[in-house]
């Protein structure tokens, strides 16, 4: 590893994370709520009622307006009892305002306490929302099946709610501080967990859409500088939400099992290769290993997880454990510093791979890591692979296929390198531009690569091999050493690409560097193996981020229903389990359309997932379900249009499943005709 941080400090201009205070030194915020009436507010859902209710944190003696970081929790029951823990398998409130007797309300909005304390010792004013009456455990419509855009429209209201108390004054007494010039919307950031984490993006959006009311509604303008999700869902709403303009980080847990096919790594995928920022910021994402999806929030007190392949979790099965939410802390905690503290070159080491990753998280556990200072293509040149016939590439020793990318959605693909002898004259070029030109390395600061290896390969030893820059008379480069950059090691419950970060200036020798044409990966370790490769990117000097101003406007991206259907994964029926099935016919309300009913139970009971539940019947798919009006949670019920079921055959078979299919459960229904009887 010498030669590769001797080579950071010589070739980059990024400075080193600060060290956090010792917990000794962090002072207690204060802390109070707010929560307005319950009613139906148009702006977020016409037909139900919702709240605008949030604990909010701020620094003891706080005197001047301070970054606002807004946090959103995610799909979890509203109402639970017991305790040690508390068992959340009620949604009566959701649709009621109030619990079951023996029940309490599920205060899901007070689990990121511990990571409010953090933002607060760093200045900063935190608000976490509760989002339970109406949209938590609630039924989502044909645009918006997980409620995510109403997620959304419930955040932008807090921020209207804010802004009045902030420039007018009136902050309710239970708040315990007075609002009014004391916080700065020009530096805000949201942090959503699960659901929420799509629901912020959904906020974002919302905002800057073109022609969006909410600038008008709100009364100070808001500058979003920064987004950071955990575990959370994508594609649960008709938009394509992505995260342009602004900076984004993402934390996947290596072992979710509840968004187990961690979906969250698809804006990532999607912002990549659009490449169209306006205004370039950092877009990153991590994968936590030994870290579940529920113990994030400490108030989600159950495990999702059955536990963690080829490594060790950080927790326990029976409740969240302090070693699994300080991955959060560090890593949510310095990148609000960075991006909302006027710190924007500072504390970038946790997610950038071109740095070590920092002891105290390498003593904790393993974080693969991908990070772009930009997807905005003047600064940043993406290269899709695939656009490439593989007889086109130089090549000697190997053979190469268009692959999809290993837990990634289809519609990222890579590059599948495989060789079964090692040696000087077994190899790849990768070309630095579609035309295979060449180019100045003077004007590079980093070359990346997307990579990692099949899980199939049990072996626990790391793959590696050389790299070496190839100018256009054929000429190399000194060599590297793969395993400077990225270990290619025994993969885990996922084995997403990582991105190997390499700065250009470490590429010595004779060459000519004013005109590189390709990088070589030359197969002379490892005796044989295979590597998925994806998203080449060159990133050019000079970039600088600035995210002062207020951003401009972003086009929405409507997908059809039909298409959102057409899209999602077919599971692989390995374990099917009988799912019992009661079958009526209703009338809608208002309307003379006729609706068949499919109510369905599972033999160990539903738990509130952050995954769509998916009814398929033959190769059609139906995101509408939803639980009873009484808020249990042993049904599940799913509304068919009998203009839509005349399309089903008798013989088709009926299955439901989480999306993702944590650990291939699929339940069988039987066979359509048999419902019909």
């Amino acid at each position: 590893m010498k030669l590769f941080f001797c080579a950071i400090f010589l070739f980059s201009q990024i400075t080193l994370a600060k060290p956090f205070r010792p917990t000794s030194e962090v002072k207690l915020p204060a802390q109070g709520e707010y929560k307005l009436k319950a009613q139906k507010y148009p702006d977020i859902l016409a037909d139900r009622q919702t709240e605008i209710w949030a604990q909010v944190y701020y620094p003891q003696n706080l005197s001047k307006p301070a970054p606002l970081v807004v946090l959103l929790h995610g799909n979890h029951g509203t109402c639970g009892h017991g305790s040690s823990p508390r068992v959340d398998d009620s949604c009566a409130y959701t649709n009621s305002g109030s619990c079951p007797a023996g029940y309490v309300v599920t205060p899901n909005h007070l689990g990121y306490g511990y990571l409010a304390e953090k933002l607060t010792d760093e200045g900063m004013l935190v608000v976490s929302i509760n989002a339970n009456l109406g949209i938590t455990c609630g039924r989502g419509g044909t645009d918006d099946f997980g409620l995510n855009l109403a997620r959304g429209r419930l955040v932008l209201s807090h921020l209207q709610a804010l802004s009045n108390w902030n420039q007018k004054g009136g902050t309710p007494a239970s708040v315990g501080l007075d609002l009014k010039g004391k916080i700065d919307f020009s530096r805000v950031g949201m942090m959503g967990h699960s659901r929420g984490g799509e629901g912020v993006r959904a906020a974002y959006n919302l905002y800057y859409d073109t022609n969006s009311p909410w600038p008008e509604k709100i009364a100070a303008p808001v500058n979003i500088r920064a987004i950071f999700e955990i575990g959370p869902v994508d594609g649960q709403t008709s938009r394509v939400l992505n995260a342009f303009n602004t900076s984004w980080n993402v934390l996947l847990p290596m072992c979710d099992g509840d968004v187990s096919d961690l979906q969250g790594m698809n804006p990532l995928d999607r912002m990549m290769m659009e490449n169209k920022e306006v205004r370039g910021a950092s877009k990153s994402a991590i994968v936590v290993w030994g870290t579940n999806h529920n113990f994030y929030n400490t108030e989600w007190m159950q495990s999702d997880s059955k536990g963690c392949k080829n490594h060790n979790p950080l927790w326990t099965k029976i409740k969240g454990e302090e070693l699994q939410r300080k991955t959060a802390v560090m890593t949510m905690v310095p990148f609000f510093k960075a991006k909302l503290m006027d710190d924007t070159a500072q504390f970038l080491d946790i997610y950038d791979p071109v740095y070590e990753t920092p002891q105290e998280m390498k003593r904790l556990t393993r974080v693969d890591r991908n990070f772009v200072t930009t997807v905005d293509s003047m600064w940043t040149t993406v290269l899709d692979l695939t656009k490439f016939p593989v007889e086109a590439f130089n090549s000697r020793g190997v053979e190469l296929a268009v692959a999809s990318a290993p837990s990634h959605r289809s519609n990222l693909k890579s590059i599948s390198v495989e060789w079964s002898r090692s040696g000087e004259k077994v190899y790849w070029d990768i070309p630095f531009l579609q035309d295979q030109a060449s180019i100045d390395l003077r004007d590079v600061e980093f070359l990346s690569f997307r990579i990692n290896r099949p899980s199939a390969n049990k072996s626990p030893e790391i793959v590696d091999f050389s790299l070496a820059v190839v100018d256009s008379r054929g000429k190399l480069s000194r060599y590297l050493n793969m395993s400077d950059f990225v270990e290619l090691t025994q993969t885990a419950n996922h084995n997403f690409l990582m991105m190997a970060k390499i700065p250009a200036g470490v590429f010595t020798g004779s060459f000519d560097r004013t005109k590189a044409r390709s990088l070589r990966m030359i197969f002379n370790k490892t005796s044989q193996g295979q590597v998925y490769v994806a998203q080449p990117t060159l990133l050019r000097w000079n970039f600088s981020e600035d995210l002062s101003g207020y951003l401009p406007d972003i086009l929405p991206i409507v997908l059809p229903v039909d298409t959102l259907a057409q899209n999602s994964p077919t599971p692989s029926p390995e374990r099917e389990i009988q799912m019992q099935t009661r079958r009526f016919v209703t009338r809608a309300v208002g309307s003379s359309q006729i609706v068949d009913v499919l109510e369905i139970k599972i033999p160990e009971g539903f738990v509130v997932r952050n995954a769509m539940p998916v009814l398929k019947i033959g190769n059609q798919i139906y995101k509408n379900g939803h639980f009873p009006a009484d808020g249990s949670t042993d049904r599940m019920i799913f509304e068919i249009q009998q203009a839509t079921e005349n399309r089903h055959k008798n013989s088709d078979a009926v299955h439901f499943f989480y999306e993702g299919s944590p650990d291939n459960v699929i339940y069988s229904g039987g066979l359509f005709g048999d419902l019909r009887q």
